[in-house]
């Protein structure tokens, strides 16, 4: 493409690729000075030219004297959203788009909806969970991809004849404009946690750059809100139309007669004078408002809900979230909570189907970063609902390991605790201490497969199949005991 078909008045340059990393090779390619989090894009224009870059599109004062164009905006951000989506071919404008944010529940979110809609037609997804789409995966790290990458996997997607794509956004990441291409036929927003609540109280930033967002939204973008979470009084009045989930009586959706149990939950669902029963092998009440926002953003879009009722029942969990290991004497989860609501809810969820007979088990890992509210209240959700905590290791980098459990012992805790270095060990502790019809609950890292420690990122086998390798040692031991008959 020619550059002056994204900016008027530009000379007719052949323009290959676009870039925002510096120290990438580009040739005949127009570099934007993004400014990121760590890093801004106007410090780098020489290694760009270095690199190839033809045009550089700026804001700020630099150095225009380099053997290049020099196009001046007032925001780059806004210029390469507009400028990638051009130049990519409008991928996402051929396709159905849903967008899920929130502090909680965005993995589950996208995953289901990703599920159901794959039974109809193909459905790509982009989000920490990966990077899918008919038959391709590719692993992924980040809540959100940037700008250029987005598009780029669209544009593939797009040529594949894929029909939808659900997308995972943090809420900073739509702040840094990082989807602004992308014009969602469904947003969803599942939730905000105690954290984002402290940011209120310190200026509502937290929710001021979401209203932001929902002002750049199309009118025919839906919005679907939880209906029992407080961001739906914060935020109700930015979409230009929204729908709501909850058990609320108001709700557009309104969850009620919920069964929890060890191997799944099924409720009801009220919609348009409309009550179904659904079934699924999901697990909490967490994967409920999960699975009723994946439900609300279909029905929306004119899926047939009683078709989706008879889908959900093969629904997949996601990996490590109320992740159970399938076993009929001890029930064991693996879950990647961390914020103190998330593993109240957790341990709500556990207590609730531990009869009093039984022992409620959690272990749960403690970093560098955790600072004295967290960890106190941490100790005081121990106390409500647990019978043993077994605090032990997270990503502890260079830090002392040791040291850091040690804070813990400022706590008061009045339920039993062990301290216990290594996670693996921990996980083998508290699989010795169970009876049958306890729970043991794992806490923190989810399906992760590393640890963080003194020398850099380790390879560690993961919780679950940890668990499982233990609780199979254990149970091949009572099989071979032997017993004397007198």
């Amino acid at each position: 493409m020619l550059l002056n078909e994204f900016f008027k008045d530009a000379p007719a340059i052949e323009i290959s690729q676009l870039s925002c990393d510096s120290r990438m090779p580009m040739k005949d390619a127009i570099f934007f000075c993004v400014k990121g989090i760590r890093d801004d894009g106007h410090q780098f224009v020489k290694d760009a030219i270095i690199n190839g870059a033809k045009v550089i599109v700026y804001e700020d004062d630099i150095d225009t004297s380099l053997n290049a164009v020099f196009i001046r905006v007032s925001n780059v951000l806004d210029v390469l959203n507009k400028v990638a989506d051009r130049f990519y071919g409008y991928p996402a404008d051929s396709m159905e788009t849903y967008i899920v944010s929130g502090c909680r529940g965005r993995s589950s979110v996208t995953s289901f909806i990703n599920q159901l809609i794959s039974r109809y037609r193909k459905c790509g997804s982009i989000g920490i969970m990966g990077i899918s789409y008919s038959g391709h995966w590719l692993m992924n790290s980040y809540s959100t991809l940037p700008v250029l990458s987005n598009l780029s996997y669209l544009s593939a997607m797009k040529e594949d004849d894929v029909e939808a794509c659900t997308f995972e956004a943090s809420p900073l990441n739509l702040a840094y404009k990082k989807l602004t291409s992308v014009h969602p036929d469904v947003f969803i927003y599942t939730s905000t946690s105690l954290q984002a609540q402290d940011y209120k109280e310190l200026g509502n930033d937290y929710y001021n750059f979401l209203r932001k967002y929902f002002y750049t939204l199309e009118e025919n973008t839906l919005v679907i809100f939880n209906r029992d979470d407080p961001s739906f009084e914060e935020l109700r009045d930015a979409p230009a139309k929204y729908l709501t989930y909850g058990f609320d009586e108001e709700a557009d959706f309104r969850i009620y007669d919920i069964n929890i149990r060890h191997t799944g939950t099924s409720f009801a669902l009220r919609y348009k004078g409309k009550n179904v029963i659904i079934s699924s092998p999901l697990l909490g009440v967490d994967n409920v408002y999960n699975l009723t926002a994946a439900i609300s953003g279909l029905v929306a879009m004119g899926y047939d809900l009683e078709s989706l009722v008879n889908e959900i029942a093969t629904i997949k969990p996601v990996e490590g979230i109320y992740d159970r290991l399938d076993d009929p004497d001890y029930h064991i989860i693996t879950d990647a909570a961390y914020t103190l609501d998330s593993i109240r809810d957790i341990f709500d969820f556990g207590r609730y189907l531990t009869p009093k007979k039984n022992k409620l088990i959690a272990m749960v890992g403690i970093n560098y970063t955790d600072d004295a509210k967290r960890l106190e209240g941490l100790s005081a959700l121990a106390n409500k609902y647990l019978d043993m905590l077994i605090i032990t290791e997270d990503d502890s980098y260079e830090h002392d390991t040791l040291s850091i459990l040690n804070r813990m012992k400022d706590y008061d805790l009045s339920c039993r605790s062990l301290i216990i270095e290594d996670r693996e060990n921990a996980i083998e502790e508290g699989i010795e201490l169970l009876n049958r019809g306890d729970m043991f609950l794992l806490i923190g890292k989810g399906n992760e497969v590393s640890l963080y420690k003194g020398l850099g990122r380790e390879y560690y086998e993961g919780d679950k199949k940890i668990a499982g390798m233990y609780l199979k040692k254990r149970k091949e031991e009572e099989e071979n005991e032997t017993f004397e008959v007198y």
